[in-house]
């Protein structure tokens, strides 16, 4: 981790998915290092961009569910280093600041945009299911679903950057769903996830939620 010569150490900052590459500061406990977004709001669950010495170019980490930043091993396909540090091929992966602060996993490898074109008619559709896909847009009406084992299911709206309608399926916990619901509220949100298929009933193609960033916070979903 690369670490500002300024008292207390700074270095991280959040997304998210509008995603952030501002200034926070890292804490270091004995379990780890941690980064405090201000106010004691700590990153967790969540990739992140952080710009910690200032010069413009930030790079990216992951946090895990403790809050910790994880290092030396390998999350979503992606690799960080002793440092934390997202690396390609031994590589550390940076964007200047501007650039971070509009995408907050590391990158979008193995996902394609998300294009309702591909679903005019239920016809075919099926073919996509299960193809990794994401969109930016805003969420609404999360409705719960059904139960399902130890996680419920809902539906929520979905309108993409460009218009379009989706039906989003998610599979959730209780409490995270209405920590969802409270984030969401006018806000952009990028939506990872997976085709599947049309929904007749809806009329709108729909889309099985794995995460979803909002506000520099990044929620993943079990059971996708």
């Amino acid at each position: 981790m690369r670490k500002s010569q300024v008292v207390p150490i700074a270095l991280l900052s959040s997304l998210i998915f509008a995603f952030s590459a501002s200034a926070g500061e890292w804490k270091k406990d004995p379990n780890g290092w941690r980064y405090d977004n201000g106010g004691g709001n700590y990153s967790a669950r969540t990739w992140q961009w952080i710009d910690g010495n200032g010069d413009g170019t930030a790079e990216c980490y992951y946090f895990d569910i403790s809050g910790y930043a994880r290092t030396s091993t390998t999350i979503d396909g992606s690799e960080v280093n002793a440092d934390g540090a997202w690396v390609v091929n031994g590589i550390v992966q940076t964007k200047n600041t501007a650039e971070a602060s509009e995408n907050g996993h590391p990158d979008s490898a193995g996902y394609g945009w998300a294009d309702p074109g591909r679903f005019n008619s239920a016809a075919g559709a099926e073919d996509l299911k299960g193809t990794l896909a994401y969109s930016q847009g805003t969420m609404s009406n999360i409705t719960f679903l059904s139960a399902e084992s130890f996680l419920n299911l809902y539906t929520a709206d979905f309108t993409d950057v460009d218009g379009n309608q989706w039906l989003l399926l998610i599979s959730s916990a209780d409490k995270q769903i209405d920590e969802l619901k409270s984030k969401v509220e006018g806000k952009t949100v990028v939506v990872y996830g997976k085709y599947d298929g049309y929904s007749e009933k809806m009329s709108k193609p729909s889309f099985k939620l794995t995460h979803c960033v909002v506000d520099g916070q990044g929620f993943y979903f079990i059971g996708a």
